[in-house]
């Protein structure tokens, strides 16, 4: 995500830059989808990609409480 340093993480302004970008990413990865970008943003992309094949259901709500994550 361009940084090279991870103590540069704790400047704010990269900080927000480099959160901003993933969270871009997700949102593409996610078509658009903001449930689905933020459960990617605190869990990871590719543990949302596996509840979305374990949990195929209709209803956004019950998938959300069907993924096993505080």
């Amino acid at each position: 995500f361009g940084v090279r340093r991870k103590d540069k993480l704790y400047d704010p302004s990269t900080s927000v830059m480099v959160g901003s970008r993933f969270l871009q990413q997700r949102l593409r990865q996610f078509s658009g989808d903001v449930e689905l970008t933020l459960a990617s943003y605190n869990a990871g992309p590719a543990r949302v990609n596996e509840w979305v094949k374990r949990y195929p259901v209709d209803q956004r709500m019950l998938f959300l409480d069907l993924i096993p994550y505080r």
